[in-house]
């Protein structure tokens, strides 16, 4: 997904009380309605519930009521009516909320002392600013996306009320080009290929296997990525400077030298990438012969287009 510079971040009002101090960071998985966020919060709380817990959320669906899974989960307490809703706003326990196609999502103030890092999830650009201007430099977020024409099909066939997908499907293209426009905003970008759970897979042992890999190597992605923004990131560094200095560093570690110098070492033909450590931590699958071949392959180019930077290495030999 390319960066759109002339995109300005929009402005959302917040109805708590600003940025609060804690003794942890947020994850935020954004990104459009089906693109794996839910998959993947359910597999962080599995496998890595001694780090991470779900952040709580209060949901009043409407029109069309509540989901069936609502209730399930913390992250999804059904506001069922009016009334309630308005004695929840008026309780002074909410940090700030934001309006989605069909939902209010109410968000109360965090345990400041929690000894974990907490995770939400949003399917709009308008949440996710919401959780970023509450939560501030706390928040490491993550704009989750694949192929506009998947998500489609799959809002399409959702398990949800009908007219909350017909709703979701007038407004999907909409929301789709917010979340492009204001990508560079969010700390990471992150493209998946996970399919949701349904019934041909539930039925096809091959396929829940291969399902599950594929959400347990994004989720390692992101564990990772989580930690470098937690370790690296500055006080008062802007994403666009924190970009560029997790770019730089990647670079070096795995070519040795700067992004700043790679044109000029690519062009004289010394330079090289190390790929071995990298491929033995996200795939053990991979055959220990084809590990060696990745080890010190030349960098034939550098490409260097809106915001993406591309190393292209010399193909292996067969």
């Amino acid at each position: 997904t390319s960066m759109n510079d002339n995109a300005s971040r929009p402005n959302i009002t917040l109805q708590g009380d600003g940025e609060p101090q804690m003794n942890y960071h947020v994850l935020g998985l954004f990104g459009p309605h089906r693109v794996g966020k839910s998959s993947t919060l359910d597999h962080l709380e599995e496998h890595n519930g001694d780090k991470f817990e779900r952040g709580k959320k209060f949901k009043f669906r409407h029109p069309g009521g509540a989901w069936n899974d609502d209730g399930k989960a913390a992250d999804s307490i059904p506001i069922h009516s009016k009334k309630s809703l308005a004695r929840l706003q008026g309780s002074g326990k909410i940090a700030f909320s934001y309006q989605t196609v069909d939902t209010l999502h109410l968000v109360p103030k965090p345990d400041l002392e929690s000894k974990k890092h907490l995770i939400y999830i949003s399917d709009s650009v308008d949440g996710a600013f919401s959780f970023s201007n509450y939560f501030r430099e706390k928040l490491a977020s993550f704009l989750i996306y694949t192929d506009p024409n998947v998500l489609e099909r799959r809002l399409s066939n959702s398990n949800i009320p009908e007219e909350q997908i017909r709703r979701r499907l007038a407004n999907f293209k909409q929301e789709f080009a917010a979340f492009k426009d204001y990508s560079k905003f969010f700390t990471f970008l992150l493209y998946t290929s996970v399919r949701p759970m349904d019934e041909t897979i539930m039925l096809d042992e091959a396929a829940k296997s291969e399902r599950a890999r594929d959400i347990k190597a994004v989720t390692d992605r992101i564990v990772k990525l989580f930690d470098f923004y937690v370790n690296n990131h500055l006080p008062g560094e802007e994403i666009e400077q924190f970009h560029q200095r997790y770019i730089d560093e990647t670079v070096y570690r795995l070519s040795g030298c700067h992004l700043s110098d790679l044109p000029r070492v690519t062009r004289s033909g010394n330079a090289l990438v190390d790929l071995e450590s990298e491929l033995r931590e996200y795939s053990n699958e991979i055959p220990e012969g084809i590990r060696g071949e990745l080890a010190k392959v030349p960098i034939v180019d550098y490409v260097s287009s809106n915001g993406r930077h591309s190393i292209l290495l010399k193909g292996l030999r067969d």
